[in-house]
């Protein structure tokens, strides 16, 4: 059940960002969060979405050590 919910989730954030300018060269997830590199920066910089009960996100844009560190994600 939380798989498929993460798949779709992950499906129509493809989807979304496709359409704006972009692929990934990396993307993982750890319960809530969805995090991604976009192609489009360079590797110290990534995009990282938040999906909240899959239906919200925001956006940040930050240094990768330092999201690592908030995030605890890698």
């Amino acid at each position: 059940m939380v798989l498929g919910g993460i798949a779709c989730v992950v499906s129509s954030f493809y989807s979304y960002r496709s359409q704006m300018h972009t692929s990934f060269s990396h993307i993982t997830h750890n319960s809530n969060f969805i995090f991604a590199m976009d192609a489009g920066y360079t590797n110290a910089w990534f995009d990282v979405v938040v999906y909240e009960n899959q239906v919200s996100h925001s956006w940040m844009l930050g240094n990768l050590e330092s999201l690592k560190s908030k995030l605890f994600l890698l």
